[in-house]
C-alpha cells in the first residue's frame, strides 16, 4: 500500500451504486477514507455494518465522501475507534448537494 491509497475496502467513483450490508471493515489504512472512499455521482447504502480501527492519514477515518449523489448509513451500523490524522475520525463529507 502506498501513501496515495484511497478507500482501502471500497473505492467508488463516477456513477456507481454500492449496497453494503452485514459487513465488518477492520484495520484499513489509506490517505482518504480508511475503509470507504465515495465521489462523483456515486451512491452508497450501508446497513448493519461495523467500521472498527480504520485510519485515514488525512480525512475520513472510516468514510470519505466528496461530491457524491447519496450516502446512506443506517442507525444499526457502528463506528468504533476509527481515526483521521487531520479531520473526521468517522465520516468526512464535503462538496455535495447530494443526500446524506
Amino acid at each position: 500500500m502506498t501513501d496515495e491509497t484511497l478507500g482501502s475496502h471500497i473505492y467508488s467513483i463516477l456513477s456507481s451504486f454500492v449496497h453494503v450490508k452485514d459487513c465488518y471493515f477492520y484495520g484499513a489504512i489509506s490517505k482518504f477514507g480508511g475503509a470507504v472512499y465515495i465521489e462523483g455521482n456515486s451512491s452508497i447504502d450501508i446497513y448493519k455494518t461495523t467500521f472498527q480501527n480504520n485510519l485515514a492519514r488525512r480525512k475520513g477515518g472510516a468514510i470519505f465522501a466528496n461530491g457524491f449523489n447519496r450516502l446512506r448509513v443506517s442507525s444499526n451500523s457502528k463506528f468504533v475507534n476509527n481515526y483521521a490524522l487531520e479531520e473526521a475520525d468517522e465520516i468526512y463529507v464535503a462538496n455535495t448537494e447530494g443526500f446524506f
